[in-house]
């Protein structure tokens, strides 16, 4: 038993916002499913990295926009470098062609051999270079330097000889100086696109008419869909007049606002739409669908007045169909708001990225607040998990009641909360505020369902008996997630103790952690999360694994606070624990019965479905 001093500290530990954890910096392999990233304080990419991780999960290239932000938090905004590497696996050979587009410096190197070299200082663009592959694994390694003001890079490749008209679908970045085309062989946008491309080169808008044929060779003649985004810069603010021209259905959003929702078959229509917007840089995005006959799509936009009404601020009912926004010109929230707006129509939560810019031309980038509000039905009672992701702070109430309370500046950070709901009718409230710098909100729920307990031969029945518990990941097939593939428990002697008896945790109290990659191997810095709800918020901290041996654990959680009665009397621990950064099973229920110096060890392996 701990001492009561010892609880008590280990306790208030535990409930602490976690500490800044530096960041990993070790050797990591070359892996065949991601990408290894090397991050260096310099533009020469010498000396040591600063930051060593994984990321960009899957089998093609990336595509980072930091904006005017950092590629790791241990650089600055600006001077910093990026050695990218990966082994990829070319099921036929023939001509590749690969396109880097960074700002600024950029050098492709396959198999060795150089196959781009622009490094010097450049706006955003792509850059292409080819060369002939065989069948089987290729490495591939691009560095990359940010000099100064705005930071991307992108890589994607496509086999353009020998039966070329391969489509590329390499993930492009978002340009400012043409458009980037996503096209769908479906007219919902959904699933995977069957290309991706750069287009319309220039600071305007597009005109294409493609009259009875189609906008890719890898789409039919009907049927189809496109995405076009791009970047503007505006010098004056004002009134603007978006005009797309489509036959048939067309959406367009402008900063993530739906400005034009026109969504249905027609003849080449204009569908003007005005906001109001601040000079500098604006996104926008137009959906389009072709049915059936001509095909075309075409904008424009064009300041139509200086903005003088002001933004719309008249008291609006709370919806059961989207979400009401209260924007404030401060991070109190205090009244009175600057802009009252509906916005992220649909049945759900909603997902806002505006970067270094803000909500509204009314409230500024920095310093502001919102307050998101909508009811919103549910068919089954249950326990329902809320999941917020903002930058800066965040709280979240259901029907009044607090479940989430992260009000502090942060980096983009996600909180989870736990509530009991019944069936039918619930008010829902988001209060957020931005600091300075970027700023995103989201939030999301979905049912905490109990699967029941693990199983195979990596699961130790006793954990079965203690009510813990595995979520599995929900992932499509062929894609990779975090798979538990073992879970033991560690007893004090007393609580289910082994069939030879004895003390197994030693008189430990932790929650041990371990990944795996593919072929089986310890991977080291992979982030690792241990998680307790509480009646309100609940809390997580990260962890990080290392590697070495198969008998290797790292991410140490300690345990604390009882947690009676224990598994005789029914009821289950407070602890859940889950891989960062990637779908993943998560483990529930673990805990310290009564006191009780008991330990669990975990371990998941990266795993395609």
């Amino acid at each position: 038993m701990i001492s009561s001093f010892l609880a008590t500290a280990l306790l208030g530990a535990a409930l602490s916002p976690p500490l800044a954890v530096p960041c990993p910096t070790t050797t990591l392999p070359v892996p065949l499913d991601r990408w290894r990233l090397e991050v260096f304080n310099n533009r020469s990419l010498t000396g040591s990295p600063v930051e060593a991780r994984y990321d960009a999960v899957g089998s093609g290239g990336f595509a980072f926009d930091w904006g005017s932000g950092r590629g790791s938090e241990c650089t600055g905004v600006d001077n910093f470098g990026i050695r990218f590497q990966r082994r990829i696996q070319l099921g036929q050979g023939g001509e590749y062609t690969f396109t880097a587009t960074t700002d600024d410096g950029v050098r492709l190197l396959v198999d060795g051999r150089v196959v781009i070299d622009q490094w010097v200082d450049q706006s955003v663009r792509p850059i292409q270079g080819k060369m002939v592959l065989g069948a089987g694994e290729h490495d591939l390694r691009m560095e990359y330097y940010e000099n100064g003001g705005l930071a991307s890079a992108a890589l994607r490749w496509g086999r353009t000889g020998d039966g070329g008209g391969a489509c590329p679908t390499s993930p492009l970045a978002v340009p400012s100086d043409r458009w980037k085309l996503e096209v769908f062989n479906n007219r919902s946008l959904t699933g995977g696109t069957v290309e991706e491309r750069y287009d319309a080169v220039g600071t305007g808008g597009f005109a294409f008419d493609w009259v009875s044929g189609r906008a890719s060779a890898c789409t039919g003649v009907d049927n189809f869909a496109v995405r076009f985004t791009r970047r503007i810069e505006i010098g004056a603010g004002g009134e603007y007049t978006f005009t797309p021209t489509t036959d048939d259905g067309v959406r367009l959003w402008v900063d993530g606002s739906l400005v034009i929702d026109a969504w249905v078959d027609q003849a080449a229509t204009p569908r003007p739409g005005k906001v109001v917007l601040g000079a500098g840089a604006h996104d926008l995005r137009m959906e389009y669908y072709e049915n059936a006959g001509l095909a075309s799509a075409a904008i424009r936009w064009e300041r139509t007045g200086g903005g003088g009404g002001g933004c719309p601020n008249a008291p609006l009912a709370t919806p059961a169909d989207r979400w009401k926004l209260e924007i404030f010109g401060n991070a109190n929230l205090t009244e009175p708001s600057v802009e009252k707006r509906y916005e992220a129509a649909g049945p759900g939560g909603f997902d806002f990225d505006w970067g270094s810019q803000g909500p509204s031309v009314c409230a500024g980038a920095d310093h502001f607040g919102i307050r998101f509000t909508r009811s919103f039905q549910i068919a089954t009672s249950g326990v329902y998990r809320f999941t917020s992701r903002t930058d800066d702070g965040v709280r979240v109430w259901v029907d009044n009641r607090l479940v989430i309370d992260q009000w502090r500046d942060q980096s983009p950070t996600s909180h989870m909360g736990q509530i009991d709901l019944t069936a039918g009718a619930h008010g829902l409230r988001m209060d957020y505020y931005e600091r300075q710098g970027g700023a995103l909100a989201s939030l999301k729920w979905e049912p905490v369902t109990t699967p029941g307990p693990g199983t195979g031969p990596g699961w130790d029945e006793r954990l079965t008996t203690l009510g813990v518990f595995v979520k599995e990941a929900v992932v499509s097939p062929g894609t990779g997630y975090w798979k538990l593939v073992r879970a033991r428990f560690e007893s004090d002697g007393e609580v289910l103790p082994p069939p030879g008896g004895g003390s197994e945790s030693r008189g430990t109290h932790y929650i041990y952690y371990r990944a795996l990659d593919p072929n089986g191997t310890p991977i080291q810095g992979q982030r690792v999360f241990t998680a307790w709800p509480t009646s309100g918020p609940t809390n997580q901290v990260q962890h990080f694994t290392k590697g070495g041996g198969l008998d290797d654990y790292w991410g140490v959680f300690p345990m604390s606070g009882g947690w009676c009665p224990f598994y005789p009397q029914g009821g289950r621990g407070p602890f859940g624990a889950y891989v960062g950064d990637a779908p993943s099973d998560e483990v529930w229920g673990m805990g310290m019965p009564c006191n009780r110096h008991v330990s669990f060890r975990l371990t998941w392996q990266w795993t395609v479905r």
